[in-house]
């Protein structure tokens, strides 16, 4: 034995809390993928080991750290507890293992350890785990690896095309060009997936015979870098500040990085293809067999099912399931027969799309059709809820209006809210309709540059920030010339007097008469105000709507009986 490789040592496994063997049912069943929990589990989250004060997220979710590990309370020999013990549990048998090899062997053995801790470089190497098969994983590779090169563990690599899902033609390509120069260099895919060995692909072959060759050509170099490693602690695979530490623009460098202090590597990080996807079906250069077979699937990134893009997911996910001829595991024709094969896809195609912490809710489903049912069923009434919520949104959008008190940026930051949260259940407002809802929304202070927007401006066409970029102008021009807001009759009406109009010279506009010109302006303004108000009384309750000028319910301001008396009664006109 030359070297052995320990996996899932954290130590981590697909059950969470204490657990016990079933009895009456067959554990593991298999069927299904191998990372469903068959243990009959008691979560243990009330302890303090459990659940501690203040505790890491290493998940990502809201769980006891326990989550998917031995249980924190869990206690090892000697009264030791998992909680003090979790850290060093992988690190211990790594150790372990090292020692029983150099006895068995007499000399130095080779490990690759999933879990790590403080010193482990010095037994062991490393991959980074399960990563995705996807151009964000790619460049994590190579800040994750260049951390482990500095933390003390220079041999150290990610699984090459990544571990799940299937990855494109062009990834792998990518991916293998990066991966030659990793410290520790491997191709390595969950057991479900597609087949993706770097032969294929023709394509992908090619690159990976130049990349791989350059790197055993690179042997004495690399051989050499490993026993600097060894003496001096530097890394294999080095950030580029590492020998220009004075750079400071390198200092946030992590898509290129150095092999020892001589050889640079600045790999293709991004899709040149936006397709990336090749034709799995055709298992030579003979095109004209290109039937879909059970034993190769064409080449698709499946999206992750999220609380609101149900609908969408669905949709891509039987594209995909249709392309790789699985969809009748779905649906079944008439001619259908039963293939376990398939079904068996069809079901790794579903957890590749699904988050984790929907697993556990599916395991009870044994064939594809079951778990798409039960998604159907979870998700179709998670949406009726959504439903609702975004019919209340809609209320109270339509009720909200503008405050004498508020200011226009408290105001559009409610209006944001309400917008923001429609988009998140999957409802987008358009710009025109937000625009259209702030002026008829803002007190009366703002009726003149209102009127000047709505007639001058196409609100089709005008972004939601020019609207309030020029309300804020306003406010701002009535702040610093202290100005009663624009219904006020002492600073901002002009009052005909003996029933004649005189002449007014406004700057910039040449003479007019003032009783017509503004008149009109404001005779404009209010059939705009009301035709744009008709529209909003078809759909609002007003019932419990309180006006500002008069105090009563059924209507807003600008609709007041007492305002128009008024106006008919002074007959006066609105100045800037």
């Amino acid at each position: 034995v030359d070297g052995l490789w320990i996996d899932m040592n954290e130590a981590s496994n697909f059950c969470s809390g204490l657990c016990t063997i079933p009895k009456g049912k067959q554990c593991p069943s298999g069927t299904g993928p191998g990372w469903i929990c068959c243990l009959d589990c008691k979560n243990i989250t009330k302890t303090t080991w459990d659940e501690p004060p203040y505790k890491i997220n290493a998940s990502g979710t809201p769980v006891p750290i326990g989550y998917k590990t031995i249980a924190t309370s869990a206690v090892h020999y000697n009264g030791v507890r998992e909680y003090d013990a979790h850290s060093i549990y992988g690190f211990s048998q790594t150790i372990a293992t090292h020692k029983g090899l150099q006895g068995l062997q007499g000399k130095r053995p080779f490990i690759l350890t999933r879990s790590t801790f403080i010193g482990s470089g010095h037994y062991s190497a490393h991959w980074t785990g399960d990563n995705k098969g996807t151009w964000d994983d790619l460049k994590y590779s190579i800040s994750t690896m260049l951390n482990f090169g500095i933390f003390g563990i220079p041999m150290v690599g990610s699984d090459i095309c990544g571990f799940y899902p299937a990855p494109t033609e062009e990834l792998c390509n990518r991916w293998i060009e990066l991966g030659a120069f990793y410290p520790f260099s491997r191709d390595h895919a969950n057991y479900y997936s597609p087949r993706q060995e770097l032969y294929q692909w023709k394509s992908v072959a090619k690159s990976a015979k130049n990349a791989l060759g350059m790197r055993y050509k690179l042997l004495p170099y690399l051989y050499t870098l490993t026993y600097e490693a060894h003496i001096t602690g530097a890394p294999i695979a080095r950030p580029v500040f590492f020998s220009f530490p004075n750079i400071t623009k390198l200092y946030g460098l992590s898509t290129q990085f150095l092999l020892g202090s001589s050889l640079m590597v600045s790999p293709c990080s991004r899709a040149r293809n936006p397709a990336g996807v090749r034709d799995m079906t055709k298992k030579s250069e003979d095109t004209s067999k290109n039937e879909v077979s059970t034993t190769s699937t064409t080449q698709f990134q499946c999206p992750i099912l999220k609380p609101s893009n149900y609908s969408l997911w669905t949709i891509r996910i039987q594209i995909i399931l249709e392309a790789n001829g699985l969809w009748e595991m779905i649906e079944p024709l008439e001619t259908t027969k039963a293939d376990n094969k398939k079904d068996k896809t069809a079901i790794a195609f579903l957890y590749q799309a699904l988050p984790e912490e929907q697993w556990l809710q599916i395991t009870k489903h044994k064939t594809a059709k079951a778990i798409w049912d039960a998604l159907k069923t979870r998700h179709i009434g998670e949406q009726r809820v959504q439903q609702a919520r975004l019919q209340t949104l809609k209320s109270d959008f339509e009720m909200l209006h503008m405050k004498e008190d508020e200011t226009i940026d408290t105001f559009t930051g409610k209006l944001t809210t309400l917008v923001n949260k429609a988009a998140s259940l999957g409802h987008t407002i358009e710009d025109s309709v937000i625009v259209r809802k702030l002026l008829n929304a803002v007190t009366d202070k703002f009726l003149q540059i209102v009127a000047s927007i709505e007639q001058y401006s196409d609100l089709d066409e005008m972004p939601v920030d020019e609207a309030t970029g020029r309300l804020k102008t306003f406010e701002e021009r009535l702040k610093s010339k202290n100005e009663i807001p624009v219904n006020s009759q002492e600073s901002l009406m002009f009052t005909r007097h003996e029933g004649q109009g005189k002449p007014f010279r406004e700057r910039g506009r040449g003479r007019f008469n003032q009783s017509q010109g503004r008149e009109q302006d404001k005779n404009n303004y209010q059939s705009k105000r009301e035709e744009s108000a008709s529209f909003e009384e078809d759909t609002r309750d007003k019932s419990q709507v309180t006006c500002y000028r008069c105090h009563k319910l059924g209507h807003y301001a600008y609709e007041c009986p007492n305002k128009r008396k008024n106006q008919v009664r002074e007959q006066s006109n609105l100045i800037e």
